[in-house]
């Protein structure tokens, strides 16, 4: 936990080795410990993933998600949005948790119903959760969830 308390400080300033780093040492997640909805921060790395989608978020905070909330095993809204005080959800960001494994760890994922996305967790302590999004097999994003006061 030290670890990720050093580099959340940075702000803006990971590299992408200390991040794999934390995550690699992180414990796993079960299915059961992500109910509820949980607010979103970014960790975008000082040297670039690479992706669209790092480069986007970084210029245009527009299009940063707010929340995600875990309803169930066969219901989560992956990208909540909020903008002048109103709440949505994207519904194309419709996904699914499950225990997969990931960098020799089995944890708890999404996986996207009509998006070729999977987002990996490991825990961080109780209420934080980092996460790690493959676009088609390939790291675009890094990311960190903390629990809203709604816990499932």
């Amino acid at each position: 936990m030290r670890k990720f308390e050093q580099i959340q400080g940075k702000k803006n300033t990971y590299s992408i080795k200390e991040l794999d780093e934390v995550f690699s040492n992180s414990q796993s997640v079960s299915i059961d410990e992500l109910a509820g909805e949980w607010r979103i921060g970014y960790l975008f790395t000082k040297e670039g993933t690479g992706s669209m989608l790092e480069f986007l978020l970084k210029i245009i905070p527009l299009f940063r998600v707010h929340s995600k909330i875990f309803i169930n095993q066969n219901n989560v809204k992956a990208w909540g949005y909020e903008i002048f005080g109103r709440r949505f959800y994207n519904p194309i960001s419709k996904a699914i948790l499950r225990e997969k494994e990931f960098r020799n760890k089995r944890s708890a994922s999404i996986t996207y119903k009509y998006l070729p996305i999977t987002d990996y967790f490991r825990r961080i302590d109780e209420n934080r959760i980092m996460g790690i999004m493959e676009v088609c097999g390939k790291l675009s994003l890094y990311f960190y969830i903390f629990r809203l006061i709604n816990k499932g």
